[in-house]
């Protein structure tokens, strides 16, 4: 749906608010990714490349507070269509 015309795609971007706990699932908990790689991967790239970095994604005197919070071992649950229904991911952003 809204592959031929982008203005039927239901709700926006769906899976967007998931995104973290998904990496996290299938990269941290399934041994993929370390933790300081995710941080890389969803953070500090992304300064990088549009030239924000230190001032964004670092943790560091002067730097604004980019920090998600999240509880690594609760198990968030979400019929997705880009994930396999009934799919399960540990690490729920709070």
């Amino acid at each position: 749906m809204g592959r031929e015309d982008f203005t039927k795609i239901p709700n926006g971007c769906g899976g967007v608010e998931d995104r973290m706990a998904v990496l996290w699932h299938h990269g941290v908990n399934m041994g993929r990714l370390t933790p300081n790689e995710f941080v890389r991967v969803t953070s500090t790239n992304a300064a990088q490349i549009f030239n924000l970095y230190p001032r964004n994604g670092a943790v560091r005197f002067g730097a604004h507070a980019d920090l998600v919070a999240s509880r690594a071992s609760t198990f968030h649950r979400r019929e997705a269509a880009w994930r396999e229904p009934g799919g399960e991911c540990a690490g729920i952003t709070i």
